[in-house]
């Protein structure tokens, strides 16, 4: 906030239930961008691709990356990550 008012802007790396906290207080101050895989095949690729998860750990991470994915349109502007 002291950030804020000294007119310096802020970059938070969070997700859509974070997101909807700040639209609640931040209100005219905020601008919302949310970053899309081209399509979630890709992102299951680029994960296993990394070789850091497990199977477990990648399946779960789509599951998430699924319901995070479905809150897009609730975003100021959209990047799709090619």
């Amino acid at each position: 906030e002291e950030l804020l008012a000294e007119g310096t802007d802020v970059l938070f790396d969070i997700d859509w239930q974070g997101t909807q906290q700040l639209k609640q207080t931040a209100l005219s101050d905020l601008v919302s961008v949310f970053i899309l895989p081209p399509t979630l095949k890709d992102l299951e690729k680029r994960l296993y691709t990394r070789g850091e998860d497990s199977e477990e750990v990648v399946k779960k991470r789509m599951r998430q990356a699924q319901h995070e994915c479905s809150h897009w349109a609730e975003y100021d502007y959209v990047i799709i990550n090619e």
